[in-house]
């Protein structure tokens, strides 16, 4: 609790989340160290992609009841009657646990990148996970984005010389570049505004396409 306590020189100094503050318990890390880290802005999570997992695999033989989900989720019911199977007994000792709600009825749930519906403490979980790990997501240089903005439209107005079948090509083409580029770069872990990017070629590209494609109707009738 004394790692914690904040007097008048650090009023500036921010409350930690759940994720944050369960990782200083973890690492022995104060809240001095953390706030020097990743006080300047707020962590961009990288979500795991979630799995099929057996739910209650000590006890339950229905194969039709499982749970999708990045981490293991773990019945308190079980734990107290001792009721879990090796995987979970191993899962459990010196690792990380979180309690939660993690039923669809509880209020606690939030969207993420590969659910509709995921239970929030996973998205405390997901913190420390990046930070164990260090693969939290980066954002892109600002200039560099937006010189990528001004320039697309240009490309497709380039394209417009050209007959409509090879504008079409050439269009598809770039979007599936841009789509490849922005897999790229989730690779090595920058954040990219991929619908930004593609809705700044597409729509003056479909604009084109479709001027085109009235324009050489009249002129042919």
């Amino acid at each position: 609790a004394g790692k914690l306590r904040c007097g008048p020189d650090c009023y500036d100094y921010r409350i930690p989340s759940l994720g944050m503050a369960t990782y200083m318990v973890y690492s022995g890390k104060t809240l001095f160290e953390m706030q020097a880290k990743y006080g300047k802005e707020p962590l961009r999570l990288n979500y795991r992609y979630p799995k099929m997992r057996k739910a209650h695999p000590a006890w339950d033989k229905d194969p039709n009841f499982m749970t999708f989900s990045a981490y293991r989720h773990i019945s308190v019911a079980d734990i107290i009657q001792g009721r879990l199977s090796a995987d979970e007994k191993a899962d459990l000792k010196d690792g990380i646990t979180l309690l939660g709600a993690t039923a669809l009825g509880a209020f606690d749930h939030v969207p993420s990148p590969f659910m509709v519906q995921m239970p929030g403490v996973e998205v405390h979980a997901t913190t420390i996970d990046n930070i164990i790990y260090k693969d939290q997501l980066k954002d892109q240089d600002p200039f560099w984005v937006t010189m990528l903005i001004l320039f697309l439209p240009w490309a497709a107005v380039f394209l417009n010389r050209y007959s409509i079948k090879t504008m079409v090509i050439s269009g598809f083409a770039i979007m599936l570049a841009l789509l490849v580029f922005d897999v790229y770069m989730r690779a090595v872990l920058y954040d990219m505004p991929f619908i930004v990017l593609l809705s700044a070629f597409f729509l003056p590209f479909l604009y084109l396409v479709v001027d085109k494609g009235l324009t050489e109707n009249r002129e042919k009738r």
